[in-house]
């Protein structure tokens, strides 16, 4: 991918389809290209994974992937800079070859975007040790918290992920104060406590479908509702509408689909 489409990815994506196993956690270090598969534990609460389409297709060629890369290179070695440490070229420069300590020291002193950048670096480097450690305990409550904390860490400071996407996500969580204000709309369908998802029937009614495409269009998708149930309690659900991928209005401009950004 690097060398054929330009794309300065990782080994994730590809180490989770060639090493992946049921009911296991992969652990893979980069650094190294050590993993480890961790069964889940026998304690582990049951829960449900929700896979949703935003209704648009991926490009990350097309979006700032790239340059997060670079920004975290360059954040690395803004921090050197500070410390007199002798600076190597830029893509033999990673994050993980400064300590967290260094970069706190200076964090003030850089440039806000680079230093976002970095404070999602360490704070992921701590949230996956963390979540190893949830999931070997079988603390389900604990991991999804992180998990939402890494989410939280990729919009505010990693900032990617698109509108849609973003949307969705937004669905999916407890409202906060911040995102009442910004989206009264969505802040109101959101659940308001640790939740499970479990798929229904699509809404069959032609006066929901109206309304879905209105609210779609509203956020910029072009798709159509599942219903789905949320759980905010023992024994207690609460309705709400997700997306599936389907064909535009005919009212709606051809290649308008087609977005910038995307991931």
């Amino acid at each position: 991918e690097r060398e054929y489409i330009g794309l300065n990815n990782g080994l994730l994506d590809q180490a989770c389809i060639a090493l992946g196993k049921k009911d296991h956690l992969l652990m893979l270090e980069c650094e190294s290209n050590e993993y480890r598969l961790i069964p889940k534990a026998a304690n582990m609460p049951d829960f449900e994974l929700g896979i949703f389409f935003s209704g648009l297709t991926r490009s990350l060629v097309s979006s700032d992937y790239n340059l997060r890369v670079t920004e975290c290179k360059t954040a690395a070695w803004i921090v050197q800079a500070y410390e007199n440490v002798p600076l190597k070229a830029h893509d033999k420069t990673f994050l993980r070859d400064v300590p967290e300590s260094m970069y706190k020291r200076h964090r003030d002193e850089m440039p806000p975007r680079f230093a976002r950048r970095a404070e999602h670096f360490y704070g992921e480097h701590k949230r996956v040790r963390e979540g190893v450690t949830a999931w070997e305990t079988g603390n389900l409550e604990w991991f999804g918290s992180l998990s939402k904390a890494s989410c939280d860490s990729s919009i505010h400071n990693y900032e990617c992920g698109s509108p849609e996407l973003q949307a969705i996500y937004q669905l999916c969580s407890p409202p906060t104060a911040s995102m009442a204000a910004a989206s009264p709309a969505l802040a109101s369908k959101a659940p308001a406590s640790p939740w499970s998802i479990r798929p229904r029937r699509k809404a069959s009614s032609k006066r929901s479908r109206k309304s879905t495409w209105r609210s779609s269009r509203s956020i910029g998708i072009r798709s159509r509702c599942i219903s789905v149930r949320v759980m905010t309690g023992p024994g207690s659900y609460k309705s709400i509408s997700f997306l599936e991928p389907a064909q535009a209005p005919q009212d709606v401009p051809a290649g308008e689909e087609t977005m910038k950004g995307l991931e």
